[in-house]
């Protein structure tokens, strides 16, 4: 016999299950919908890698004091497919007048509304795990403005965090408040590029093992390492995920495979300050 003292730890029992389930269910549907906005196909022509008459047409109708847009296909470029856009301005962001630029602070106002503003034109999948950023100059934010008061800031574009290798895009504001000149380098995005992504890599830890090795086999010792700089990057051509890394002391550059630890290329620089 079943008493209600039973009957009401089952249903107490089967309600907590509920709710359990569903809180499953929400957080199996939001990771498939992330990983579906990841791996989507890039939305494009319609962005920066549209033939340069789209592109003329495009920006010239949104900025009509806009001079010219050019398209230059491969040429100088690190890898297959990649090209240089070149939009040569004058432009000001919609909400933004012209103003007297006298700092960094207003150029990068400027600059920002212009990259979101046009966000669509780059953002090659969901904007939540793709973006520019501010390149950090070796020189300080003085190195960003010259003499007659021109700003030139550098941005790159990351995939989930991670630096993509041969894009990158420059912005020069003037005096004046417009932007004189955007200049972007872009190389080509696959999927086999986004899932690549997703695959687990070496640590930092495992990469400076294989180093201490290969120093090891050409006769040197880590003990002549002063400075140890690590970046990962991704790239368009496989294995689409490297290591970049710096030694200061032996003056060495390596590019490893984030994946297998293979070295595939190193090389002497000079050792930075």
């Amino acid at each position: 016999m079943i008493t209600k003292d039973h009957n009401g730890m089952r249903r107490s029992i089967r309600t907590r299950w509920q709710g359990l389930t569903a809180v499953l269910l929400i957080a199996f549907f939001c990771l498939v919908s992330d990983a579906i906005a990841f791996l989507a196909p890039p939305p494009y022509p319609a962005g920066m890698v549209g033939s340069e008459e789209y592109l003329r047409g495009y920006l010239q109708d949104k900025y009509p004091r806009i001079r010219d847009v050019r398209v230059t296909e491969g040429t100088g470029q690190p890898y297959p497919g990649g090209r240089t856009v070149l939009i040569d301005g004058p432009l000001v962001p919609d909400g933004l007048e012209p103003l007297q630029v006298d700092n960094l602070t207003k150029a990068r106002a400027i600059a920002n509304a212009f990259l979101q503003k046009e966000q669509t034109l780059w953002g090659p999948i969901s904007l939540t795990v793709s973006g520019f950023r501010e390149a950090t100059p070796r020189g300080g934010d003085q190195a960003l403005v010259d003499e007659h008061g021109y700003y030139n800031l550098v941005y790159d574009h990351y995939l989930r965090g991670i630096k993509l290798d041969g894009t990158t895009m420059e912005i020069q504001i003037g005096p004046n408040g417009w932007i004189e000149r955007v200049s972007i380098s872009l190389v080509p995005i696959e999927r086999e590029l986004l899932y690549a992504l997703l695959d687990p890599f070496l640590s930092e830890k495992e990469i400076r093992t294989e180093i201490e090795k290969d120093l090891l086999a050409s006769g040197k010792n880590w003990k002549q390492v002063t400075g140890f700089r690590a970046e990962k990057r991704a790239m368009p051509v496989p294995p689409y995920l490297i290591w970049k890394v710096e030694l200061a002391g032996v003056s060495m550059e390596y590019t490893i495979d984030a994946f297998t630890g293979a070295i595939k290329e190193k090389q002497k620089i000079r050792s930075h300050p």
